[in-house]
């Protein structure tokens, strides 16, 4: 009813997930600019979460939730979720959090 679906919440997203890997890149969110930042389908649609392999992917998402911010690790990957009730005006204070979580 809403016209919610895979499909429209993965575009919703994606300028977002995009402004988050530009941030990581460019060293905003501090240590996970060191962290290999995983594109498995670089040329199609891209999940609704951020994949950063580095051996302290373990270390960095028990510091990340300890700083009340939600991720999940598999192994050695960082897996940071995207969702509808994120906005654009949430990157530079995620990135700002991340930083001082991960220092």
């Amino acid at each position: 009813a809403e016209g919610l679906d895979t499909t429209a919440i993965t575009a919703r997203v994606a300028t977002i997930r995009a402004q988050i890997e530009a941030a990581i890149e460019a060293g905003a969110c501090g240590a996970l600019r060191e962290a290999e930042l995983l594109r498995p389908n670089a040329s199609g649609p891209q999940a609704r979460f951020l994949s950063l392999r580095d051996p302290r992917a373990v270390d960095w998402k028990n510091a990340l939730m300890a700083s009340n911010i939600v991720t999940d690790a598999r192994d050695d990957v960082l897996r940071i979720g995207l969702g509808l009730y994120h906005d654009e005006a949430d990157v530079a204070p995620f990135c700002e959090a991340v930083s001082k979580a991960l220092a």
